[in-house]
């Protein structure tokens, strides 16, 4: 099921010609997205890999949804994330 929700929105990041990057981060560092760059970036060793996929689709939506507001957090700690969002 896992794989199938991956997938899916693989395809949806296709379909909306949304570029994915998944790279190895700090295991606290939260994934971002950038609407100008059509860009995500995930986070590999996020320490809650059961939130990766709803990370992704959140990601995704923000670009979908025409979100301008880019969210790349480089070095950044989750907790001043949370606040913003």
């Amino acid at each position: 099921m896992r794989d199938d929700i991956m997938s899916y929105l693989d395809n949806i990041a296709i379909d909306n010609n949304i570029r994915v990057i998944w790279e190895h981060f700090d295991p606290y560092t939260p994934p971002g997205s950038s609407y100008d760059d059509m860009c995500v970036v995930m986070n590999l060793d996020w320490h809650n890999q059961h939130e990766l996929i709803f990370q992704y689709a959140h990601e995704l939506s923000h670009i979908i949804r025409g979100d301008r507001t880019d969210l790349f957090f480089y070095n950044t700690l989750h907790n001043n994330k949370t606040g913003i969002e």
